[in-house]
């Protein structure tokens, strides 16, 4: 892989990472239920403000755990393309 991509998931792992932290650390637990818990936060939030089915839900919370890491991906990749040259 070129230095580029090494960046884009580089970017996309400090989002998500970012991501995950801000809605799983509100919690008094152990650091390795941040993710579920965040998870839960999001899925929770949709099927609160939304009404959406709670199988929905947690479908939608992981899509749209997914496309912040894709976000974070393409931001590493162009930023490090566009500074490369």
């Amino acid at each position: 892989m070129n230095s580029s991509r090494w960046a884009g998931l580089l970017g996309g792992t400090i989002v998500l990472l970012s991501t995950l932290i801000l809605f799983g650390s509100t919690v008094h637990s152990a650091w390795y239920n941040i993710p579920i818990e965040a998870i839960n936060g999001i899925a929770f939030t949709l099927a609160f403000g939304l009404g959406l089915n709670h199988i929905l839900a947690y479908i939608a919370a992981v899509i749209t755990l997914v496309a912040l890491f894709y976000l974070g991906y393409v931001l590493g990749y162009r930023l490090h393309h566009k500074l490369k040259y």
